[in-house]
């Protein structure tokens, strides 16, 4: 009998052979006490990930896939929260895979979004970071859409840390 799984962390990758291995055990460390999955999206990396996601399968409550042709973040974001969505968790939790935000703070995005009583897509602010003003000028802009086209403004609109409610995204 399978247990019904609390969360499924979400992540593309893409190069990221150097941060796997860590920022996978960190993960799997955070949910240790709770029902886990890990579902990776390979977008054709060209180091070793591939190879590395094999070996960490093994080890650790993993399922990864690889795209067949190079689709760019967006579309390899949006493939991982689908694989994610067809597990049958309550919850998705979404990161990056160059392991920038610690499994510590995937946790209390989890643990903030099971005290929530209404369903709802919760957005971790990434702080002290320091972007060029190319990068703080797309951030400003997708703001400006997010609230164009919800009337939310969200403080960091490009955070690839958010959790969502898994019925919000199967519809």
């Amino acid at each position: 009998m399978t247990r019904q799984l609390d969360v499924v962390i979400a992540m593309p990758a893409f190069n990221e052979e150097a941060t796997l291995s860590r920022f996978v055990a960190e993960i799997s460390e955070a949910f240790e006490d709770i029902a886990h999955q890990i579902v990776i999206l390979n977008d054709c990396s060209t180091d070793n990930t591939e190879t590395t996601l094999q070996f960490l399968a093994r080890d650790y409550p993993l399922i990864f896939q690889s795209n067949m042709k190079n689709f760019g973040h967006g579309p390899t974001t949006i493939g991982a929260l689908r694989l994610a969505s067809e597990l049958g968790s309550k919850l998705i939790v979404a990161t990056d895979g160059d392991g920038n935000i610690r499994g510590a703070s995937l946790r209390s995005l989890y643990d903030h979004a099971v005290m929530v009583k209404t369903p709802k897509i919760i957005e971790g602010v990434r702080t002290q970071r320091s972007d060029p003003w190319f990068r703080k000028l797309a951030t400003a802009a997708t703001r400006l859409l997010v609230w164009f086209h919800s009337g939310v403004t969200p403080h960091d609109a490009n955070t690839p840390f958010r959790a969502y409610p898994a019925e919000h995204l199967r519809n």
